[in-house]
């Protein structure tokens, strides 16, 4: 039931959006829009009957004629924008109290969701016996909405109203009211009277929690200072919800939900993404802020109140913004299911990955739907595992899931005997680090049981079962050079020179082996002929004096796709350091 409630603050109760959130240039309240003026792309947001009245002031500021206009003239509006610059426009806005931002940027995000103002005394733990009060002297949509969820969450809620300024929501969709505002009581006081303004300031100092989305202003005007009485209280908190923010020139800036979201960057990287600019969502910084504005009141009080905190639309949005982006970025790097297809003829998309901690091993049923979803898109999948207990998950998994060719086993840095034939069964690939038998060797012969030793990143034992077989370096996690990985595959010696595992090494050839398949094949080895790639290590080195000591090549040429990318200079080294290849 709650999951569709908050679905339902997301559609915002009024106008549907399409598939993928876009409502074009106009939100769906019809309020706000897309303008293009001659320097930038404009969120004009005019939703208060006295915003029209203002448009002549405000276009006269930036140059423009200081002819009236009709409400709701949106055409001749756009005509009268179009030859006129931003900055002048942006600053008069601000003068003129109209919700007016930027749409064609992504500003950088803000540090956090809530910003701490100033703090004041904490309460004990000790329950005062009755349910907290919430104060909600908010309108609209994201102040009552952080309400709402606290009295769901069991708080007493007062809805606090100025008699001659009632919330705007009250002539809005009557349903979508009464849902943010169920249970609440509702409090019409007179702040032009002496009266009015004193009840108003009893109120507030029986509060737990309070919530305004006022600029400062406002509420100095009625002799209350946020600060100072979150100061001299014990455990209140005070949850600030502005437009733009809580510093400067911000505090005094009109916003609502649809431009503060447009001014986030949610318009302009759709833009980016589809090359035509839409409003994203029904006011989508409301409901944003409104949900992390509950989460920030409920925890502050748990800790025990005494700070004041503040959110803006915009920066709730921007913030949530780039973390999206940054999970995205995360996928693209971990390879997760919903990878988007590579785009590029040098690209493609490789297997899902995924990393596993043995103490924290997600739901079984989990990892097999990832592995089956990755396989829907004919993607193999790639398992993190470096215990047994990672690998008998793991090998779980495969088994219910099913596998495709790729699927593979990352690290295998402690696999059993018991587990080599369910490898082998399952068809899974090996990619493996051997040069951690040189670098960390010593360590394990120190921290793991002697009759573990044998298990220790295998080699041979996957080559004679046929399981595939191919090696990489971790870097930087361990040693970059693939030259050492396969010395310390042929050689099986830790840093002191002890034996580790002397029955799992390598051939010369085995160890050359497992660097020098494809990307999409690392098993096989890439044959040298007419009309392949030229990726290319070419060797000074002696081949027979290469098997004796792999560590250390002579490296000539190498070449990328045919091109030099580096080539041995006797008498000089490159700037950068050690040659490549």
């Amino acid at each position: 039931m709650r999951q569709l409630s908050v679905s339902m603050y997301l559609r915002g109760g009024t106008q549907p959006s399409s598939a993928n959130g876009a409502c074009g240039a106009t939100a769906p309240g019809g309020a706000c829009r897309l303008l293009p003026c001659r320097d930038a792309m404009l969120a004009v947001n005019l939703p208060q009957p006295g915003d029209w009245k203002q448009m002549p002031a405000w276009l006269y500021s930036a140059g423009g004629t200081g002819a009236e206009l009709a409400t709701g003239n949106w055409e001749r509006l756009a005509q009268l924008l179009a030859p006129l610059s931003a900055e002048p426009l942006l600053a008069q806005a601000r003068v003129l109290s109209l919700a007016v931002a930027r749409a064609d940027q992504i500003p950088a995000p803000p540090a956090g969701l809530t910003t701490p103002v100033t703090t004041g005394t904490t309460r004990s733990a000790a329950s005062t016996g009755r349910a907290p009060l919430v104060v909600d002297l908010s309108a609209l949509w994201a102040g009552p909405l952080c309400s709402h969820l606290l009295y769901l969450a069991g708080f007493r809620v007062i809805k606090v109203e100025a008699r001659h300024r009632p919330d705007g929501a009250r002539s809005g969709n009557t349903h979508f009211y009464n849902l943010l505002n169920q249970g609440k009581q509702c409090l019409s006081l007179d702040f032009k009277s002496p009266r009015g303004v004193m009840a108003l300031q009893r109120l507030l100092q029986q509060a737990d929690i309070v919530i305004e989305a006022s600029r400062p202003r406002a509420l100095r005007d009625l002799g209350i200072d946020a600060e100072q009485l979150v100061r001299a209280s014990t455990g209140l908190t005070w949850i600030s919800i502005t437009a733009h923010g809580h510093q400067g020139e911000d505090t005094q800036r009109v916003g609502f939900g649809d431009d503060a979201a447009a001014a986030a960057g949610l318009s302009a990287l759709l833009h980016e993404q589809s090359g035509e600019w839409h409003m994203v969502g029904d006011a989508i910084a409301d409901p944003l802020t409104g949900i992390h504005a509950a989460l920030a009141a409920r925890e502050s009080f748990q800790r025990g109140g005494g700070e004041l905190l503040a959110l803006s639309l915009r920066g709730v949005t921007g913030y949530l913004l780039h973390q999206a982006l940054n999970q995205d970025r995360a996928a693209l790097m971990a390879g997760s299911p919903s990878l988007p297809l590579a785009c590029h003829p040098k690209l493609f998309t490789g297997p899902t990955k995924v990393h596993l901690h043995d103490t924290q091993l997600p739901e079984l049923e989990w990892l097999v739907a990832l592995m089956q979803r990755s396989h829907e898109q004919n993607r193999a999948v790639a398992v993190h595992c470096v215990t047994e207990v990672e690998l008998v998950f793991t090998l779980s998994a495969f088994a219910e899931a099913g596998t495709l060719p790729g699927d593979r086993i990352e690290h295998a840095s402690l696999t059993p005997e018991s587990l080599l034939e369910q490898i082998a069964e399952l068809g899974l690939w090996v990619v493996t680090q051997p040069h951690f038998i040189h670098q960390r060797g010593d360590a394990y012969l120190a921290d793991i049981p002697l009759q573990e030793h044998p298990h220790l990143y295998r080699c041979r034992s996957f080559i004679e079962r046929d399981i595939p077989l191919a090696a990489g370096t971790d870097a930087p996690f361990g040693q970059a050079s693939p030259w050492h990985a396969m010395a310390s595959a042929q050689q099986r010696r830790t840093a002191s020179g002890a034996l580790l595992g002397p029955g799992e090494a390598l051939t010369h050839p085995q160890s050359l082996a497992l660097f020098t398949g494809s990307l999409s094949r690392p098993h096989i080895p890439q044959a040298l002929a007419p009309g392949a790639v030229a990726d290319l290590c070419l060797l000074s080195t002696p081949w027979a004096q290469l098997t004796s000591d792999m560590a250390a090549p002579q490296v000539a040429l190498t070449l990328a796709r045919g091109e030099v990318i580096y080539q041995h200079d006797p008498d000089h080294r490159p700037a950068g350091g050690a040659p490549a290849g």
